[in-house]
């Protein structure tokens, strides 16, 4: 499933969920914002997706590191984060966020996760040679693992 169409509603946090998914628009002091798209060339990811992609990529991580990743196929993702080769779950994760490897629209949750994309393949993984924060401690902080009812990136 494709996720087409978002609305944000900035407003008190009294409203309740009901009023703010069924009529946006009369959410006491609110202004819905209406994103249609990642953003409209699709090259760089703009909020609130950057929390959704952290939130799932430090999960897949963690949850399923070897696995390959879907992010090539799946077309939800900007190009600027995709690597050119077929990566694993970590791999794509340590791609998106590494110093090296991330965008500039990202660089409030990058960090010095290593060397980067592994050599090795079919699926590369990720080489953390070098890293000053290690891709598992990273993508623990911010997929909330251990703390109940949060993912991280609040």
């Amino acid at each position: 499933m494709v996720l087409g169409r978002l609305v944000v509603v900035g407003g008190p946090s009294a409203a309740s969920t009901n009023a703010a998914t069924s009529e946006p628009s009369k959410v006491a002091g609110s202004t819905p914002i209406c994103i249609d798209d990642i953003s409209k060339d699709r090259t760089t990811v703009t909020r609130p997706f950057a929390g959704v992609f952290n939130a799932t990529g430090s999960a897949a991580a963690l949850l399923d590191p070897i696995a390959p990743s879907l992010d090539e196929s799946s077309g939800l993702h900007p190009a600027d984060i995709v690597p050119s080769v077929p990566v694993t779950n970590v791999g794509q994760y340590g791609f998106a966020l590494n110093v090296a490897t991330s965008p500039q629209s990202l660089e409030a949750a990058q960090a010095h996760l290593g060397q980067g994309i592994a050599t090795a393949g079919p699926a590369h993984g990720w080489n953390g040679t070098g890293a000053l924060t290690p891709i598992n401690r990273f993508a623990t902080m911010f997929s909330g693992a251990g703390i109940q009812n949060t993912d991280g990136t609040e």
